[in-house]
């Protein structure tokens, strides 16, 4: 990992925030921005801790660490999984330490070995063995198309499985807020879900750009990943230009309905910057 970065200086608690869901262009055909652009614009929000957890990989880790080192950024290091199983989805598992970067980094690697080009083939046994050791936080991640977002029973069921694979103590229940009219009914459902699993909620903002003018740019990967036009896939398209870092003052409304998320959220992204003595 190299020179690792110091905690950052808390802010205002009222101003804190913690981005732990962002996909960098190291995502292929997902993420629009580069982990620098997703730095300048965290810092330009006043975002103090940033996590770039792209899909089956650790590529930004580098870029993202010297980035934000310029702009005394805390940085989190983390990767959203294709394990396989529709109910367990694309979870994001985060490091909370060298040693969690060092098992992360060694089940996606064995992944990739066992599978083919953008096809890593994860052994959840493997997987629920580095888990166990304590050295990661998981949230839900991005749901696999198709999943009802919805229903308290089918979240709770996925919660459910989560903690079977990765723990309760590590387990996290997520709130993601692109400002649209679902939004709120799926927040509503996973954080009954997570009273009933027993597992602490955190809010995302599921990032796939830095900031809005690059929408357009993502809509447009999208299509590619789909091999479609824009035209034929829009209905695939993310319905909003507002997959992109927030600071907390514009989720202020959104988080006031779930008592102690906003905190939480701050509290676990700080744990995970890895820091030096």
């Amino acid at each position: 990992m190299g020179d690792l970065l110091r905690l950052p200086t808390a802010g205002r608690p009222e101003e804190d925030w913690a981005e732990l869901h962002a996909h960098s262009a190291f995502s292929f055909l997902r993420g629009a921005s580069r982990p620098e652009d997703l730095v300048a614009e965290a810092a330009r929000l006043g975002i103090g801790v940033l996590a770039v957890t792209d899909r089956d990989g650790l590529h930004a880790a580098r870029r993202l660490h010297a980035a934000a080192r310029d702009h005394g950024i805390g940085t989190v290091h983390g990767a959203e999984l294709t394990l396989g199983e529709p109910a367990l989805g694309t979870p994001v598992v985060l490091a909370r330490s060298v040693e969690g970067f060092r098992l992360l980094s060694s089940v996606i690697t064995d992944a990739q070995l066992a599978g083919s080009k953008n096809a890593p083939v994860y052994d959840l046994d493997a997987v629920a063995r580095a888990a166990a050791a304590g050295h990661w936080a998981v949230l839900p991640g991005c749901p696999p198309p198709g999943t009802d977002r919805c229903d308290v029973a089918a979240v709770a069921h996925r919660l459910a499985r989560l903690t079977d694979v990765f723990g309760t103590s590590g387990t996290h229940a997520e709130l993601v807020d692109h400002r649209l009219p679902e939004d709120s009914v799926a927040a509503d459902a996973m954080w009954v879900a997570a009273r009933r699993a027993g597992v602490p909620v955190v809010a995302t903002g599921a990032v796939h750009y830095a900031a809005p003018r690059q929408a357009r740019v993502a809509q447009a990967l999208t299509a590619l990943r789909r091999r479609e036009t824009l035209d034929r896939a829009a209905g695939h398209l993310m319905a909003a230009p507002t997959a992109h870092l927030r600071p907390r003052a514009e989720r202020a409304a959104f988080l006031s309905r779930y008592p102690g998320v906003a905190d939480t959220t701050v509290a676990l992204g700080r744990s995970c910057v890895i820091a030096r003595g």
